[in-house]
């Protein structure tokens, strides 16, 4: 699918489908109001960039609610392919930088990929013929994770098997190696509170660290026997609630009442695999089983009910992220990308 294209309503209860040519590994939307809409995907060795859009009729809140789903229903979401880039190895992880926005010129593209070959890599695009890619090199085991700070993108953290968390500055220096008890599962920054940066480790302890003096503000543990945890999230709307899944279960915590959890409930009996707050509705995320499976399971879960707000059954499904502007949220299945645009 190349261009603007309308995608169509798809299997497994997702709102809409984009066929690609290769199989999904990892789905990243950008978090920033000034990017809002850009999808980077990670397709074997392939980066797709794509952007996302609705067409909003005037109205109110409601009216535009209520136009959003007809639009799904009748027409479909829009789907633009912007850009493909040589990832160089099998895509791990994906991540947005905050200076990334297609305003007024000049136009700014960048982003970061973790690959199989335990390099990071930088790109860099004006749309207008001008390109760069910068190689970090320093972990000496897979990257699991990478995170731009989300003020001005100046620092990437990441995690990886060697049991290591990594500070990297805009040339593409190391600052800070973090050691860690067990290999580091996720990595993500505060966005209230942008000199915090929280990391989950496989072993089940979750690290809050200040960015200014690299001290341990706060430590979060799952308990026994949830292990290993596969990742942690902190809510872009609630700055002290922090969630992850570990083992079967997922797991809240209320970082101002202590380091345990203060809800724990099974998510997938198979083995739970990513978590993500929805950065539009409190109290919202979503959690996904392993992926690659022949059957696969998204679960859109809301605190205000016992029973989860959507379940799914994803064939070969991977990746998971939410647009930081609709409670719209994406993950891949199979050589497709799949949306569903939740009414919460």
């Amino acid at each position: 699918m190349r261009g603007a294209s309308t995608m169509p309503v798809g299997a497994g209860g997702a709102s809409c489908v984009v066929q690609l040519e290769e199989r999904v590994h990892v789905v990243e939307f950008s978090p920033f109001p000034r990017s809002a809409g850009l999808i980077a995907v990670g397709c074997g060795a392939l980066i797709t960039l794509g952007a996302c859009s609705l067409q909003i009729r005037p109205g109110g809140a409601a009216e535009e609610r209520a136009a959003c789903n007809r639009i799904v229903e009748e027409e479909g979401l829009v789907f633009t392919r912007m850009k493909s880039y040589e990832g160089g190895a099998r895509v791990h992880a994906l991540a947005w930088s905050p200076d990334t926005h297609l305003g007024p010129h000049p136009q700014m593209i960048r982003f970061c990929s973790a690959t199989a070959d335990k390099k990071i890599r930088v790109y860099r695009s004006d749309l207008q013929g001008s390109e760069e890619v910068q190689e970090l090199e320093g972990h000496n085991a897979y990257v699991n994770a990478v995170a731009f700070e989300p003020t001005d993108g100046h620092l990437l953290a990441s995690v990886s098997d060697d049991n290591t968390c990594r500070i990297w500055d805009d040339s593409g220096d190391q600052q800070v190696c973090l050691p860690l008890l067990s290999p580091g599962a996720s990595v993500c920054w505060s966005s209230a509170e942008p000199d915090k940066l929280l990391v989950g480790e496989r072993g089940g302890r979750v690290q809050v660290y200040s960015t200014r003096s690299w001290a341990t503000l706060l430590s979060l543990d799952c308990g026994a026997p949830s292990r290993p945890l596969m990742m942690a999230d902190w809510s872009p709307l609630d700055p002290v609630s922090v969630g992850a899944v570990a083992g079967a279960d997922w797991l809240l915590w209320d970082s101002s009442r202590g380091s345990w959890p203060v809800e724990r409930k099974p998510a997938h009996l198979e083995g739970a695999s990513q978590f993500r707050w929805c950065r539009t509705v409190g109290g919202v995320f979503a959690t996904t089983s392993p992926p690659g499976r022949l059957s696969g399971t998204l679960l859109i879960h809301n605190l205000a009910h016992v029973q989860p707000a959507l379940e799914s059954k994803v064939p070969a499904l991977s990746g998971l992220s939410w647009h930081p502007q609709l409670p719209l949220c994406a993950c891949g299945s199979d050589r497709s990308l799949c949306f569903w645009l939740l009414e919460l």
